[in-house]
Parts: structure tokens; C-alpha cells; sequence
């Protein structure tokens, strides 16, 4: 194996470790977050119910915003995404944890929403594109 090679392999299972511990810290962020959610809309006076239905619409609207995130990504690129979804989800915290009405706290919902758009897209479509290169052993 030329030392071309071996750079290009490393290169790419550098991003997939890249991608995996990035995606593992987002999930502990919601994981550990997501249980302090609920209680505090109904704090702000939302019903349970309500609740409920946000994050069912959450995932609906991540699930048609991947389409047209996708095409996107294919014309510009996996990396300046990844790096916008990162702060979309950074807002998205930045309101549920400064949120003291139920505006400041749905829109914290909604950018966490787009973040599961954006960032699942782009890691994803990039995990694809570096297994599909067959630098990876």
C-alpha cells in the first residue's frame, strides 16, 4: 500500500470517528436534556397533550425538511452543514434554557427540529460518501 493510500484511508476513518463521537455527544445533550423538557412546558402553563403533539410535528417536519436539506448538501457540500447544525443546536439549547414563555421554549423545539435535519442529513449522506470512496478497511 502506497503512502497515498494510507493517508486517504486515515483521512476518512478520521471523519467517521469524527462523525460517530460528534453524534454520540449530541445524543447524550438530548438525552440528558429531553426529561427536564416536558415538565418545564407544563410549567409555563402548555398541557401535556400539547407536548406530545409538538414532537410529533418535530419529527414530521424533520422528515420533510431532509429532502430539500439533501439536494442542498449535494450542490454545496457535507461539511459547511455539519457545522450549521451544530449551531442550530446550540440555539436550539440556548432557548429551551433561557426559556421563561412558551414562545422562547417552541422555538428552542423548532431549531432542535431543524438541527435533526440538518446534522442527521449531513452525517449520514458524509458516513455514506467515505464508505462509498472505499477508503475505509
Amino acid at each position: 500500500m502506497d503512502s497515498e493510500t494510507a493517508r486517504g484511508r486515515s483521512d476518512a476513518e478520521r471523519q467517521i470517528l469524527l462523525l460517530i463521537a460528534v453524534d454520540a455527544l449530541f445524543g447524550f445533550a438530548v438525552g440528558f436534556s429531553s426529561p427536564s423538557v416536558a415538565p418545564l412546558i407544563v410549567a409555563l402553563g402548555v398541557s401535556i397533550s400539547f407536548v406530545g403533539q409538538a414532537q410529533t410535528v418535530s419529527g414530521l417536519g424533520a422528515t420533510f425538511l431532509r429532502l430539500p436539506i439533501g439536494v442542498a448538501m449535494d450542490r454545496i457540500g457535507r461539511k459547511p452543514f455539519i457545522l450549521l447544525g451544530a449551531l442550530v443546536t446550540l440555539a436550539g439549547f440556548v432557548s429551551y434554557s433561557l426559556a421563561t414563555f412558551w414562545l422562547l421554549l417552541g422555538s428552542g423545539i423548532v431549531l432542535v427540529t431543524i438541527d435533526f435535519a440538518i446534522r442527521g442529513t449531513a452525517s449520514y449522506a458524509a458516513l455514506g460518501d467515505a464508505a462509498r470512496s472505499g477508503k475505509v478497511g
